[in-house]
């Protein structure tokens, strides 16, 4: 060293770098007792695993967490309803949920597995073929050391490359085929390590890993638990004692004095002793001492948290303490907790599932039809609040509501969808057996919207809500007025009701109204207005529902509750004119007959409502966007004192 710079040492083997801090502290030096750490490699045996298992309550914990949080919300198969009563009747069945938990108990604890038992010879290969309903008799959890793993296979090349041959129970020479055998194996043992192909293919117990952990914080508590018994420590100093106790009458003499004190001062709360013949220390002295505890709840924590890193485990779920940080949750901790046991689902448990799925399926008599494939999902591992689960069911529905907006989907396709999705979130209970009732033509909203001449009012009418269902009428067609009303009988004929409104059946069947006097079919009279005929100037085909009601006066103010939707004559012909097949379209689809037959009921599947910019004839006007598998159409709606119709409509680009 000189001029205050640090120079290299030089050593035979070449040069070392040192610094002035060094040189000072020793640190990497022999001075260092860091240098004489090393880290030794540790197998412990199923003995010594069963007993810090045992012995241990945080061990105990760190091994059942993992475990029982891996099953806890278990799984959501995808399949019909019917196939995901059997597979969860045979999961019942069969304990599958408890058996892999005690599995994944027997991972931590160095492996384990399930033996699935059937009928005929358990050497054999098992596939799903053979197995019929009910067959699997039943599945076993063993750990690794009650069964052994016979000829491991070495050859790199093969598929089952470190697995055994054949698997055998104990001491028994009857092989069980390695398909009967799921396997819970546990941490990866580095292949840098000699270690036999039994041990290699098990893997070492999570003991291992957290034992150092779980031994500091167990002497820990040890030891505070027993400073507990030396809170208070009483030091009497009697002087000559020695020559007090020199022989026995003097020793009984020192109890009894002892004794007296002592009950003095639990008795009166005071102590009495001698306080010598007036020369300074002559007497007995007397000292309290308290255990100071400052500090070691901390030391004690500090412990805890090591091992909840260790271990992966949160100290929120580990220690059941409260979350650290001001105006901490804890959520991040359990957000944490749920992404690593969903990993070890993926990671760990799926391979054992993806194994014995297939043979669960057959067992339960369920298979794919119709190209219709069966799978299990993992139920999510936290319940959202109630507010959360609004939350995402608005996100959720706006969603949908773009993607139908798209057009991408047919209807019925994207029906189904929907109502899979509402079932499945549970978000209207009882809905999947209310849709069970309807017949599927209805249930999945189909009808003949694809040709642009559709006469079917069930496209057509959006009676109130709360309307009873008419015998053949669709769920939205009025209920038939009965003979006491004086409507006409039930059947096919045709009647007036009591506002002068004719009824009768289009060509598919449905019902459709006309004002007084007739008119013909929605179509008829679509077609009329086109085609510049004359007749009536509105045609009635429908009323507002409520909830259509409701979002107009809320969106822009104009009340129309009850109001009927009627077809316009000049409204007809002024968006053929301009948006028909010789119209200006701007690049979107140009209208058919069908659209504007549509255009009036619309309002009631709408999903965005504006105000218009100007008044109309009669009233005023408002905006409405609706959409349907053709696309999605802008309608221009004027309100009149008793009824809606629509002005002007096309279809967006």
């Amino acid at each position: 060293m000189s001029g205050g710079r640090i120079r290299s040492i030089r050593f035979k083997d070449g040069y070392t770098v040192d610094s002035l801090t060094n040189a000072v502290s020793g640190f990497g030096t022999h001075a260092d007792p860091r240098s004489y750490n090393r880290y030794l490699p540790r197998n412990l045996d199923q003995f010594h695993i069963a007993a810090a298992y045992d012995g241990s309550g945080m061990m105990a914990k760190v091994i059942d967490i993992p475990a029982l949080d891996m099953v806890r919300e278990w799984r959501n198969w995808q399949a019909d309803a019917k196939q995901i009563k059997a597979l969860e009747a045979e999961e019942r069945r069969l304990s599958l949920r408890e058996k892999v938990r005690m599995a994944e108990t027997y991972r931590g604890l160095g492996g384990g597995a399930l033996i699935i038992i059937t009928a005929g010879e358990h050497s054999s290969e098992l596939k799903p073929e053979q197995i019929a309903k009910g067959g699997i008799v039943a599945i076993n959890v063993v750990t690794r050391w009650q069964i052994t793993g016979v000829d491991y296979i070495d050859e790199i090349a093969d598929p089952n490359y470190g697995k055994p041959t054949y698997w055998r129970m104990g001491n028994s020479q009857t092989n069980i085929h390695p398909s009967r055998v799921i396997c819970f194996r546990g941490d990866p043992v580095p292949p840098i390590l000699p270690v036999s192909a039994d041990e290699r293919f098990w893997g070492r117990a999570r003991v291992q890993r957290v034992l150092d952990a779980v031994q500091n914080v167990d002497t820990a508590q040890g030891s505070f638990a027993s400073l507990i018994t030396k809170v208070r420590n009483v030091i009497i100093g009697i002087p000559g004692l020695m020559d007090l106790v020199s022989d026995a009458d003097g020793e009984a003499a020192l109890r009894r004095r002892l004794s007296a004190m002592i009950l003095g001062e639990s008795m009166y709360n005071a102590m009495l002793r001698d306080a010598g013949d007036g020369t300074p220390g002559a007497g007995e002295t007397i000292d309290h001492r308290q255990v100071n505890w400052a500090g070691i709840p901390d030391v004690m924590m500090a412990f805890a948290t090591f091992l909840s890193a260790v271990s992966d485990i949160p100290a929120t779920r580990l220690m059941g303490k409260s979350p650290d940080g001001q105006n901490s949750t804890g959520d991040s901790d359990t957000a944490n907790w749920n992404r690593m046991v969903k990993a070890k689902q993926m990671l760990e448990l799926q391979p054992c599932m993806d194994q014995f799925d297939p043979l669960l399926m057959a067992s339960a008599g369920v298979v794919s039809t119709d190209g219709a494939e069966v799978w299990a999902d993992w139920a999510p591992l936290d319940t959202p609040s109630e507010k959360e689960e609004a939350d995402t069911f608005n996100v959720t529905m706006d969603a949908v509501a773009k993607l139908q907006a798209t057009g991408t989907i047919p209807d019925e396709a994207f029906a189904k969808g929907v109502q899979n999705l509402m079932t499945e979130r549970g978000w209207i209970p009882g809905l999947e057996g209310a849709l069970a009732e309807i017949p599927e033509a209805e249930r999945f909203g189909l009808s003949s919207e694809d040709d642009g001449t559709d006469d079917d009012p069930s496209t057509l009418q959006a009676g109130k809500e709360g309307d009873p269902v008419s015998a053949g009428g669709g769920t939205n067609a009025p209920a038939r007025r009965a003979a006491s009303d004086g409507g006409a009988p039930t059947g096919g004929s045709p009647f007036e009701d009591a506002n002068k409104h004719h009824w009768g059946r289009g060509p598919r069947g449905g019902q459709f109204k006309s004002g007084p006097g007739g008119g013909g079919s929605p179509s008829d009279y679509v077609g009329r207005a086109i085609g510049g005929g004359h007749g009536q100037k509105q045609r009635p085909v429908g009323e507002v529902s409520p909830s259509a009601a409701r979002l107009v006066k809320q969106r822009t103010g104009i009340d129309i509750v009850e109001k009927e939707l009627r077809l316009d004559h000049s409204g007809i012909a002024h968006a053929w004119k301009n948006h028909g097949p010789d119209g200006k379209v701007h690049g979107a689809k140009s209208l058919t007959k069908g659209d504007l037959v549509r255009a009036a009921t619309g309002l009631n599947q709408a999903t965005d409502i504006r105000p218009a910019k100007s008044r109309g004839m009669n009233g005023p006007r408002f905006e409405v966007t609706y959409t349907n598998r053709r696309g999605t159409m802008t309608v221009i709606y004027e309100t009149s004192s008793k009824a809606v119709y629509p002005m002007n409509a096309w279809w967006v680009k």
